[in-house]
């Protein structure tokens, strides 16, 4: 038994969708990798420099950057979705 046209592309669409979440995924996870690796060396390079008080910058723009990196995912995975939508239904309605 043989699946329908409209199954077909409608499935085409999703792993085309889904193929792209996950590759945004990786990318995000791979940038904050390379992100956590220069912090760490930043921090190690200037320890024992001010004992009394902890530098709380280095944790303040991690965060603003992982926000960031957050906004930049979800505005991606919107734009997406957006698109892909009327072009499922394109798809689906051929």
């Amino acid at each position: 038994m043989r699946p329908s046209k409209t199954f077909l592309k409608f499935y085409s669409a999703f792993l085309i969708f889904l193929v792209l979440l996950i590759g945004m995924t990786v990318v995000t996870v791979w940038l904050d990798r390379h992100d956590r690796v220069s912090e760490e060396k930043l921090v190690t390079s200037h320890a024992g420099t001010n004992d009394t008080m902890p530098d709380l910058a280095p944790g303040i723009e991690k965060t603003a950057t992982r926000l960031a990196e957050i906004d930049a995912t979800l505005t991606a995975i919107s734009i997406t979705a957006s698109v892909a939508t009327p072009l499922s239904t394109s798809l689906v309605n051929q």
